[in-house]
């Protein structure tokens, strides 16, 4: 048992070792090949970015909570030193409104 024996490898390391590395090596120049080409295309869609013209809408013009947006920006504004917390709720009937000023 002093017999020194290569160690059994796996079917995951023979595969890598025999079938993968094979491929690789033998396309290697197909591989940096098909690389340079990815490149330069990837290189020719980024030179025609550009800024956004305008900005994206988040929501439609006549989305109802635009205009209460609106009118919390016109009315109210930014620049007081005070806090403002506005609470929207739509879909509930019959709200206890007694409590509210």
């Amino acid at each position: 048992m002093d017999e020194e024996s290569e160690p059994r490898v796996g079917t995951a390391e023979w595969i890598f070792t025999n079938v993968i590395n094979k491929i690789v090596y033998t396309g290697r120049w197909f591989f940096v090949a098909a690389f340079i080409a990815w490149v330069g295309v990837a290189l020719a869609f980024a030179s025609k970015l550009r800024p956004l013209s305008k900005g994206e809408e988040f929501l439609k013009k006549d989305h109802p909570i635009n205009a209460v947006l609106d009118r919390a920006n016109e009315d109210f504004g930014n620049s007081g030193v005070f806090e403002m917390r506005l609470y929207i709720l739509w879909g509930v009937k019959e709200i206890d409104k007694s409590a509210a000023s």
